[in-house]
């Protein structure tokens, strides 16, 4: 039994990763193995498959998050800087708080509402750049224009 993986497929037996290669040998056992009607098991089961997603746009968050904050138009450290300057008053700082809480409470409310509904198909399809790319947008205000 076999299971799908980035480049080849993971041989069950031993663990043995096998790329994708007409001239190897175990590669070629493999294509016998589905020649006679075997299936391997997806690279990733639907537990797996939430979590790397989330992971994914986690991750994407996070580079969102410092490439304003670090952006030559605002040059923060951290968000600990703009809750700072933004509790003296500062507004260019109070308004990348406001648009933070409505990006974050997007991303979350995604994550731990919606991303547990899906099926596996609508995981597989899913596309997690396009979709954070979405919700970055849902988080703009009209008066903020491209960016926060």
């Amino acid at each position: 039994m076999y299971k799908l993986a980035e480049g080849g497929v993971i041989r069950l037996a031993d663990g043995a990763f096998i790329p994708a290669d007409d001239r190897n040998k175990d590669w070629q056992e493999y294509q016998e193995w589905l020649s006679q009607g075997n299936t391997p098991m997806p690279q990733f089961n639907l537990q797996e498959l939430r979590t790397k997603i989330r992971a994914e746009i986690l991750s994407l968050r996070e580079g969102r998050i410092q490439s304003i904050l670090r952006s030559p138009e605002n040059m923060y450290d951290s968000l600990a800087d703009v809750l700072f300057y933004a509790q003296l008053g500062d507004q260019d700082a109070q308004k990348i708080l406001d648009w933070y809480k409505v990006y974050d409470d997007l991303i979350w409310n995604f994550l731990d509402l919606t991303l547990p509904t899906l099926s596996e198909t609508q995981l597989q399809s899913l596309n997690p750049a396009t979709l954070e790319e979405s919700l970055f947008k849902d988080s703009q205000s009209p008066a903020q224009g491209s960016q926060p």
